[in-house]
């Protein structure tokens, strides 16, 4: 058995969609790397193309907000999914981690090696850190310039992911304290490595109790995903820190709002 079907096999409940996400690469025809994505001269390009050329810069700000959010789907909650499930860790460095893209240019899917051997995972909060640390910051350094995008509003967008990701996973576990620890690391903590502040803490805001009903999510995001711009795109409801937009709404092509929790 290779280990793209074992990790399909560990893709189970509300990470079932995943099987279709994380694939085996083509050797023939191999995905660009990261590193290799993150160079082209046409970045810029392809974080704004659902806008065209000649949109306002603010609402091509808001389809590259929109694109980070579609690559934080398919960079990171896989890696998260694999080492609460399957106890592996999926490669994280950009020369190294192989993220596809569909004709459009948005993000979706996770390629790796069909014969690849994949590192043991025991530690899942560690292989959060290294996705932080080793991914998502040389990552957005680089969209932050291309997409002429501030990097908060980048780590907003991952940290609503990240810890709806970590909920699931340690739920299909059935381990609360992981769920728990997982939430405390990404959103509470200084650090995320010695000298190193951790950009996203304070990223959501926790709602009052009595403000949040039982399908919705305890945080709001500190900072707009500015998605209200485009076109087609539902508000993120009540993740959506605009009080006028806080409503209940489906999230298109990301996990719905109210499961980012």
């Amino acid at each position: 058995m290779n280990t793209v079907t074992q990790l399909h096999d560990s893709f189970t409940g509300t990470f079932s969609y995943l099987s279709e996400v994380v694939g085996a690469d083509d050797p023939a025809a191999p995905t660009p790397t990261v590193a290799a994505l993150l160079a082209r001269p046409d970045l810029a390009d392809i974080l704004t193309r659902r806008c065209g050329a000649t949109a306002a810069p603010a609402t091509r700000r808001a389809a590259a907000s929109m694109w980070s959010q579609y690559y934080c789907a398919v960079a990171g909650v896989p890696v998260v999914a694999a080492a609460m499930l399957a106890g592996r860790r999926l490669p994280v460095a950009p020369d190294a981690c192989r993220i596809a893209c569909d004709p459009t240019g948005q993000p979706c899917g996770f390629r790796i090696a069909a014969d690849a051997v994949l590192a043991p995972a025991p530690d899942p909060l560690a292989v959060i850190d290294a996705l932080i640390c080793d991914h998502l910051m040389p990552v957005f350094d680089r969209l932050a310039v291309a997409g002429r995008m501030a990097p908060r509003l980048l780590w907003c967008n991952a940290a609503s992911i990240l810890v709806w990701a970590a909920r699931v996973g340690a739920s299909i576990r059935g381990d609360d304290a992981l769920a728990a620890a997982a939430r405390d690391r990404i959103l509470a903590r200084d650090d995320i490595a010695p000298g190193l502040a951790n950009p996203l803490k304070g990223a959501l805001i926790l709602r009052p109790a009595d403000e949040v009903a039982d399908d919705e999510s305890p945080f709001r995001r500190k900072i707009c995903c500015l998605r209200y711009q485009l076109e087609g795109f539902a508000d993120c409801g009540t993740l959506c820190p605009l009080p006028d937009r806080a409503a209940p709404a489906a999230r298109p092509g990301c996990p719905p709002a109210e499961d980012q929790t």
